[in-house]
């Protein structure tokens, strides 16, 4: 990178977040280097070899380096979307309640919005696929028309995001706003990846 190539690194988010985490701080981001990190299975989508594998910490720790960008972004749209850092996309609309998620966790919105409607209640979902930086006015706009934000987080509850409960708390004292991340400990032990989140009650977020 310091000789203007952009190096991509790929692994398991898990290692790349965590053994890669000192390389990551001092070598690149200290340095302001160009170089693009992209992590494979994410949170609980490889929940089946254990909790070594679980990358319930990646998000908090990428977002606290300086010069970091984070993207997390789901298997939602074709080849001609362009994401652009500091946005998010509303993939369904609804005047009720919004809930923010990202990654995998907004396919498990969408269900959720598609069970809540027969229940009368509209939901909108919100791909918040750039974390950092973040869309406050996005945030912002959604606190506004539904009164009621829905953070679903497929992360560590100790060192979540937060990122539309901070956010929109500064604009609108008075919303409403929960989040779903995970416990903590996690369970040491495998699951199928739908088992895993059905236990950690974010499959109905």
């Amino acid at each position: 990178a310091a000789c203007g190539k952009i190096p991509f690194v790929n692994t398991f988010t898990v290692f790349l977040t965590s053994l890669g985490l000192l390389s990551a701080r001092d070598q690149i981001c200290y340095a302001n280097l160009n170089v693009k990190f992209g992590g494979a299975y994410c949170g609980m989508s490889d929940a089946l070899d254990g909790a070594s594998h679980h990358a319930t910490e990646d998000i908090a720790f990428m977002r606290a380096l300086p010069n970091m960008k984070v993207i997390v972004y789901p298997d939602l749209y074709d080849e001609n979307m362009e994401f652009e850092l500091g946005r998010g996309a509303i993939v369904r609309d609804g005047r009720d309640v919004t809930v923010i998620a990202c990654g995998i966790m907004v396919h498990k919105a969408i269900e959720a919005a598609d069970i809540l409607a027969e229940r009368g209640i509209s939901v909108r979902v919100v791909d918040m696929y750039s974390i950092k930086p973040i869309d406050r006015e996005l945030i912002k706009q959604c606190a506004e028309e539904t009164g009621a934000i829905v953070c679903a987080e497929e992360h560590n509850v100790r060192q979540s995001p937060r990122f539309s409960l901070t956010s929109a708390a500064a604009f609108r004292p008075n919303l409403s706003a929960f989040r779903t991340p995970l416990p903590n400990p996690l369970p040491i032990k495998s699951f199928w990846p739908s088992t895993a989140l059905t236990q950690t009650a974010l499959s109905r977020a």
